[in-house]
């Protein structure tokens, strides 16, 4: 909130500052910032929903899996549905059949081409929305195995 408040004030004194150089008048200047404000007000909205998509569709397959189960579901089985060995190893078996990765003894090895240039450009996407930070798993998602390539389920 902090940051969004600071960027919004920077914003403001960037359009004044402007609007102050091109000598506009008040009327002018205050349309200007208005509407510099609300552009800026949208674009947070859509950098704060783009944030939270991950935790988001999450919620929404959640609440997909308690419709289809009749508004009924046990926390056991929401466990079950999302266990993230078995969403890990499901990954890893897509990305198997789309022969993006190779499995190579008991290591699993990128392949590269498109797959992997499409990966590095949304992790200079990411880099690029949320900075450094990004690089860190976000706060309730598991870190991951740093030990070395992942094994073939």
């Amino acid at each position: 909130m902090f940051g969004s408040l600071t960027g919004l004030l920077v914003a403001i004194t960037i359009s004044a500052t402007a609007s102050s150089q091109l000598l506009l008048g008040w009327a002018d200047t205050i349309a200007y910032l208005l509407l510099n404000v609300v552009a800026y007000l949208a674009l947070s909205f859509n950098y704060f929903n783009f944030v939270n998509l991950c935790h988001t569709s999450l919620r929404i397959r959640i609440l997909q899996e308690l419709r289809d189960a009749g508004g009924v579901l046990s926390a056991d089985r929401l466990r079950v549905l999302y266990d993230d060995t078995l969403l890990t190893r499901l990954r890893v078996k897509r990305l198997l059949e789309g022969r993006h990765l190779l499995a190579s003894e008991d290591r699993l090895v990128c392949k590269g081409g498109l797959f992997l240039l499409v990966a590095k450009v949304f992790d200079g996407l990411r880099w690029a929305v949320l900075g450094p930070a990004a690089e860190r798993p976000p706060q309730g998602c598991p870190a991951p195995d740093q030990s070395g390539p992942s094994r073939s389920p």
